[in-house]
């Protein structure tokens, strides 16, 4: 049973109530360790990765999987930087920020006692937690309280394991100087990272609904939680992510797609890259965000332009086609996600060398953003012959599309040359005409290789041909956004 009371401003922010105050960074993580502050996994992708039974932040927190993350790996090696620059008075990093909370409705027990001073309004929050009940649901900031909490716990196991080491050892009679050296280091850094936690202040903001007359807090509901999320990572993002920021502002195909790929595994932050425009060959994931958006957006609209027709008669479109587009995409995760996912919860090397087997050797066209964008203008082209109805027979000709019936490898026998160089001995020619373009000597005439080429008749192309595979009758779409007609 634990208790939070904070000295808080209290302000107001889009019809709700926000409180802003401050406390230790070894605060944030005690709360999060007695579980009184929690991340809602309905509300938040999990720390851990993609793929197949990932596991929750709170699962990865309680078995000790969190301190093998790249990302609180990368964390801890950030604030012993941050620590070292502070032991030498250089404080030019360490910019740790505020982080957001969400008070849950379904906790009642929160109390606001007000005191005015001049135009701010002051006061004590208090909330009362039963045992096993939480008050706080991190909305922003779970990888920098759950880093704090992994670098401290870190710290206590190794130390932990050298203590029974010891023991070990010296039932042998045998000498353990040196486990008692690493002990004697692993003890004070242990002290240091708690002097650290506990001088350095996490700032907060907590959104609640509101307060009543008689103090009491009313918390919050899921939906919102979830949009906070979303926002307050969408309005932290890179210069690189600002066209995400007008998406989830306006475009109703953007926060559709927002709150539907949560669900899917290989649309995970995890897989989809939201950060580049491109994706680097040493990079884990399998398309830009781009990509992704473009995708999705060209299944419902036949556009692939999300910003496009931002009316009214938009969002009616969203909501007649976005169930059966959403059961094309779910179809088409259990088809590709096996083989987008793999090697995902092994070694980075492991996962590294698999996509460049897939992408640079075979040239796997499904690891291609132009298959993607395909798969979206399929996605209208069958919905449109369905009526948009998300329990049409129609979509179940996709199973033909199954990687045990299609072979969707661009390039199907090749080898290395003396130099190390890829050579392509047998093109798939189906993959090759519909995707891929010639590279040729401009002296000699002589084709030299082929490429995929992101281009619109490319991947019109490569939808005839997935048409054609699924034994859809084909037609000739329009180049141009298709809205439904208001009703």
């Amino acid at each position: 049973m634990g208790t939070l009371i904070k000295t808080v401003l209290l302000g107001k922010q889009a019809g709700k109530v926000v409180f802003t105050g401050s406390m230790p960074a070894s605060e944030h993580v005690n709360l999060l360790r007695a579980k009184e502050m929690i991340v809602n996994p309905n509300a938040q992708r999990s720390l851990g990765k993609a793929g197949p039974g990932k596991e929750t932040t709170s699962d990865l927190i309680d078995n000790d999987k969190i301190l093998k993350t790249d990302r609180a790996v990368n964390f801890i090696k950030f604030v012993n930087r941050v620590m070292d620059n502070v032991d030498r008075a250089v404080v030019n990093e360490g910019f740790f920020g505020s982080v957001s909370f969400v008070l849950p409705a379904s906790f009642t027990k929160a109390k606001f006692d007000m005191k005015l001073a001049e135009d701010t309004v002051v006061g004590t929050l208090t909330a009362k937690a039963d045992m096993g009940e939480s008050f706080i649901n991190i909305a922003d900031g779970q990888g920098r309280i759950v880093g704090f909490h992994a670098m401290e716990r870190e710290l206590v196991l190794k130390i932990n394991r050298l203590k029974e080491a010891i023991k070990r050892i010296e039932k042998k009679a045998q000498s353990a100087a040196e486990e008692k050296n690493e002990l004697a280091e692993a003890e004070a850094a242990l002290a240091r990272v708690r002097h650290f936690l506990s001088h350095n202040d996490l700032p907060f903001v907590l959104y609640a609904h509101k307060v009543e007359t008689n103090g009491t807090v009313v918390g919050l509901n899921e939906d919102a939680e979830k949009r906070c999320y979303i926002e307050g990572n969408a309005l932290n993002s890179q210069a690189s992510k600002e066209d995400v920021i007008k998406y989830e502002q306006f475009s109703p195909i953007i926060v559709d797609l927002h709150a539907f790929r949560d669900d899917l595994d290989w649309m995970s932050a995890d897989m989809i890259e939201e950060d580049s425009k491109s994706i680097g060959s040493t990079s884990p994931k399998i398309f830009t965000l781009s990509a992704l958006v473009q995708a999705y957006s060209w299944g419902i609209v036949n556009d692939n332009k999300p910003l496009k027709n931002l009316d009214l008669q938009l969002r009616e479109t969203v909501e007649k086609r976005k169930g059966f587009c959403h059961a094309f995409w779910r179809k088409v995760t259990d088809l590709f996600e096996p083989i987008w996912t793999d090697s995902v919860d092994g070694e980075l090397s492991d996962r590294i060398d698999y996509l460049k087997k897939s992408r640079q050797n075979e040239k796997n066209v499904l690891f291609q953003a132009i298959f993607l964008q395909a798969l979206g203008r399929l996605c209208y082209v069958m919905g449109k012959q369905a009526g948009w109805d998300e329990e049409s027979p129609l979509l179940m000709k996709l199973n033909q599309l199954s990687p045990s019936l299609v072979d969707y490898r661009a390039a199907k026998k090749h080898h290395f040359d003396a130099d190390g160089e890829l050579v392509v001995d047998e093109w798939n020619e189906e993959w090759r005409n519909a995707m891929m373009k010639q590279s040729v000597d401009k002296t000699t005439g002589e084709v030299k290789g082929y490429s995929f080429n992101n281009a619109t008749e490319n991947i019109s192309a490569t939808r005839h041909l997935l048409s054609k595979k699924i034994g859809l009758s084909d037609v000739e779409v329009p180049d141009q956004a298709d809205l439904a007609e208001a009703a």
